[in-house]
């Protein structure tokens, strides 16, 4: 999930490494990484209690039946990524009825299907997948954070897709926790709110800066 977070070698690296290194170093403990194939997997080891702790997710009615949810560290944009053969400025209200794809578990499925259920979800098992059935015309569009969307567009090199408008719903990111730790959520909000909003920018800038986007 570039650049948020992202294995390189075998280790744990983006955004939320920052933070979570952060809060280890203030609180004194060590996280240890758990790596999966896949997000869907990430969610299944949660909810069996092979994992403890998620490092970045967006916050959900649904997840909070099986997580405990930290304070937002950081807020990115999501996005409409379209053909650029569509030279139009796109909003949800433009996708209805439309094909539109989404990486399955992310939050903009529980988002998009209670507010906008006249939108046809097709579920994804990852970004480049998602991008890459919006660049053969399978789907109309595909939804997304801008920072994830457009790191990837560039080490892909696709040429064909555009963002075409800013969703209302950024993505929050907090760590979730497994449910039956009640007190960890608590203590690494401490952690996280002796963090000045200049050092959570900086960190935030040392990833996303790069790959901001205009949009129409």
């Amino acid at each position: 999930y570039q650049p948020i977070e992202m294995l390189v070698n075998g280790k744990h690296t983006g955004l939320s490494k920052d933070f979570t290194d952060l809060v280890a170093q203030k609180l004194g403990i060590k996280f240890e990484l758990q790596a999966t194939p896949s997000w869907s997997e990430t969610l299944k080891g949660i909810k069996e209690k092979r994992i403890d702790v998620l490092a970045a997710l967006h916050k959900t009615p649904e997840r909070e039946s099986f997580l405990n949810f930290t304070d937002s560290y950081s807020s990115v944009d999501a996005g409409i990524i379209t053909s650029t053969h569509n030279k139009l400025p796109l909003t949800l209200e433009d996708l209805k009825y439309k094909r539109v794809a989404i990486v399955n578990n992310y939050y903009f499925q529980d988002v998009i299907r209670a507010n906008h259920p006249n939108i046809n979800i097709v579920t994804v098992p990852n970004l480049t997948i998602g991008l890459q059935e919006v660049a053969f015309g399978s789907v109309d569009a595909l939804l997304a954070t801008l920072a994830t969307s457009t790191y990837y567009l560039q080490q892909n090199g696709i040429s064909n897709l555009r963002i075409a408008g800013i969703l209302p719903y950024p993505a929050e990111y907090r760590m979730g926790i497994r449910k039956d730790w009640p007190m960890l959520a608590p203590i690494i909000n401490k952690a996280l709110a002796s963090i000045s909003e200049q050092h959570k920018t900086t960190l935030q800038g040392r990833w996303i800066q790069l790959h901001s986007v205009q949009v129409p």
